[in-house]
């Protein structure tokens, strides 16, 4: 509808989607201790390989101001095939210099490859027309060289340290190239970063500390996010990514505090957070009202707040972990000549709740929620749910069967609410969040992981 509230159009809109997914891993470790205790030498490697195809249907009916249908429907095909490589190469060197000071250097370099077919067909005369201009095939490459240094300290004795201290530097050396087959989306970037870290901690006794820390970060978009296809699932509000996205950057500086009980211990810290090139979606209305949503890079983003982990245990039968997070979101920037201003105070809290309810049997319960948080143009929904979980060790202990249910009451979901002078967005997406998992190991010597269950089941 327009701004008086007229009736412009309406549809229902059935998509099918089919996609298979296979993924690969491989991995290798090789490591190598010297005559000098704590001196040693680390070499890792893993590679990743995604294959992903989906192949979507997509009906459209026309449907009048009552909700009847009018005229005949339109189909759409699409497909999104992706290929992705990852690599991780790591090389570590620890020595100490002695008894109380250790440096540890290294490098690191992180290959990444996308390869992605996107095409879109509409039905012309009962024929399926290819749209050229949504479709293409998207290439991205990059390389990612990093060096770094890192001094630990200590003074007082390894049982009862008085400091704790680090310092380190990472230097980042990065290359990517982007291209489509089309030549409608070429780019080359080439950038330098450095990264200082800076730790200390006081310890007033061996259970309390306070420590501080400051610290630089960076926050690369993921292969969904740099994928330019447009997603027309949704014909009102579409999505793509991004190719020309820069990584984000942070600088944080932390102070927190600690402390031990006999059943109780409690952790505190109070932050601000300050980031540049900050990546956020942004919703682009256009003359029909469909709004596209894409990443962008912002101007500048700024949080700061105070979070806590307080842990609490009763004998053997019942143990808490609760974490709480109270923090203010400021956005500012601009995109095209759009200004971005956004000031929202948030908090999250989520606590974990362990039953032993007899012999080797073991009852898990957690509560999340999280309040809504900052969009460049609005709010996001708050978001919350409650998930179970059950694990009861077998067979002298060497088999776990466990049940766990995600989002107990089916109240997951997330969504905007956005507000701007020439358009109000708001959206509502749920998807299936509550599932039954059925799950049954058996080890063949070796020791269990006592994690098996604990906050590992997830409906994503």
């Amino acid at each position: 509808s327009d701004v008086n509230n007229k009736f412009g159009s309406s549809n229902r809109r059935f998509s099918d989607e089919l996609a298979r997914e296979h993924v690969l891993e491989f991995a290798g470790a090789f490591e190598h201790k010297f005559s000098k205790p704590g001196e040693k030498i680390a070499f890792s490697l893993n590679h990743d390989y995604g294959n992903e195809k989906e192949n979507t249907t997509i009906t459209t009916q026309g449907l009048d101001a009552s909700g009847n249908i009018y005229g005949s429907p339109f189909y759409q095909l699409t497909h999104n095939y992706e290929k992705t490589h990852l690599s991780n190469i790591r090389l570590d060197y620890y020595v100490p210099i002695n008894t109380k000071l250790n440096l540890e250097t290294g490098y690191k370099a992180i290959l990444r490859f996308l390869e992605a077919d996107y095409l879109m067909q509409n039905q012309v005369n009962g024929e399926y027309v290819t749209n050229v201009k949504a479709s293409n095939v998207f290439y991205f490459k990059e390389q990612i060289h990093a060096a770094y240094a890192l001094l630990k300290g200590m003074t007082g004795t390894k049982e009862l340290p008085k400091f704790q201290y680090e310092g380190g530097l990472r230097l980042e050396q990065v290359f990517n190239t982007g291209n489509t087959k089309a030549k409608t989306n070429n780019f080359s970037n080439q950038y330098f970063n450095f990264f200082p870290n800076a730790n200390l901690a006081y310890f007033f006794g061996e259970s309390e500390f306070v420590k501080f820390n400051l610290s630089r970060r960076i926050n690369r978009p993921g292969f969904g996010q740099l994928n330019p296809f447009i997603d027309i699932t949704d014909s009102l509000n579409p999505h793509g990514g991004n190719p020309y996205l820069q990584p984000e950057l942070v600088n944080a500086a932390e102070i927190g505090y600690s402390k031990t009980f006999k059943s109780v211990s409690v952790s505190s810290n109070l932050y601000y957070r300050r980031g540049t090139n900050t990546i956020l979606q942004y919703v682009s209305v256009d003359s029909n009202g469909v709004g596209l949503s894409k990443p962008y890079n912002f101007g500048t983003s700024t949080t700061y707040g105070y979070e806590g982990i307080f842990s609490f245990q009763a004998g053997h039968f019942f143990t808490n972990t609760s974490s709480i997070s109270m923090y203010r979101q400021i956005i500012k920037g601009d995109l095209n000549g759009n200004l971005i201003d956004n000031n929202v105070f948030s908090w999250y809290v989520k606590t974990i709740n362990n039953f032993s309810l007899w012999k080797n049997g073991r009852l898990q319960i957690i509560a999340n929620y999280v309040a809504p948080t900052a969009a460049p143009q609005g709010t996001r929904l708050a978001v919350y749910n409650v998930d179970l979980g059950f694990q009861q060790k077998l067979l002298n202990n060497k088999a776990r069967l466990g049940i766990s249910i995600t989002d107990v009451f089916n109240t997951q979901q997330s969504g905007l609410r956005l507000a701007q002078p020439d358009f109000i967005f708001n959206r509502t997406f749920k998807i299936d969040t509550r599932a039954v998992f059925l799950t049954f190991a058996y080890t063949f010597g070796t020791s269990f992981k006592e994690k098996l269950m604990e906050n590992k089941f997830s409906n994503e």
